[in-house]
């Protein structure tokens, strides 16, 4: 077993340069104890949003990531996010591409790059059911930081639905379903490196 340490350090500086758009900077510097790593990044910002339509945010920028048993690695990172509203429905996507510390996400597979793709959609039946379904695609590169830098990409794909109930006011619940689909690129006990997972939970929420 193993101990890792990590701290980030970030800021960011934005403007308003219209009545519903703004742009910034941001820059963000991650300390990794395990091997030394560093991660530094810098992005160019903006949003834009109408009051009942459209809404959208991104980032452009660039980052670079260092350790003690790697050579420097650089990359042009993104996220970046779009949602329209129509009569009763939300449609959302979203793209996100960087270096990604997964430790902080629960199980530790190191330090990977990352790139995803999301899109959901939100109903609204009546003012108090509504219903999503949303789906996401990543692929994660081994930078050799935690892992090993010749282990092939992975991939992960997923996919679910929901559905929300306001039973009274005090009261309400939800009931979601997710599919994951995740391909380790090789072999593995299942035979050809996919794992799927299929989960289903019902949730009651009550306020008082």
């Amino acid at each position: 077993s193993s101990q890792s340490t990590g701290n980030t350090i970030f800021g960011s500086l934005s403007r308003q340069i219209g009545q519903y758009s703004s742009a910034g900077i941001s820059s963000s510097y991650t300390m990794q104890s395990a091997d030394d790593a560093r991660i530094w990044n810098v992005s160019l910002l903006t949003a834009y949003g109408l009051p009942t339509r459209l809404s959208m945010s991104g980032s452009l920028g660039y980052s670079l990531l260092s350790s003690e048993n790697q050579k420097a690695t650089s990359g042009i990172s993104s996220n970046s996010n779009l949602s329209y509203r129509f009569a009763r429905a939300i449609v959302a996507v979203g793209l996100f591409q960087d270096f990604r510390q997964t430790a902080l996400e629960g199980e530790d597979f190191g330090i990977v790059e990352t790139r995803g793709y999301t899109g959901s959609v939100l109903y609204t039946f009546t003012p108090f059911i509504s219903g999503s379904i949303q789906a996401t695609y990543t692929e994660n590169s081994s930078t050799g930081i935690g892992n090993s830098a010749s282990t092939p990409s992975s991939k992960t794909f997923t996919a679910g639905a929901g559905l929300s109930w306001q039973i009274l006011r005090w009261l309400s619940s939800s009931l979601q379903y997710t599919y994951t689909l995740r391909s380790s690129g090789g072999s593995s006990g299942t035979g050809n490196g996919d794992i799927t997972e299929n989960q289903a939970s019902v949730s009651l929420f009550a306020t008082f």
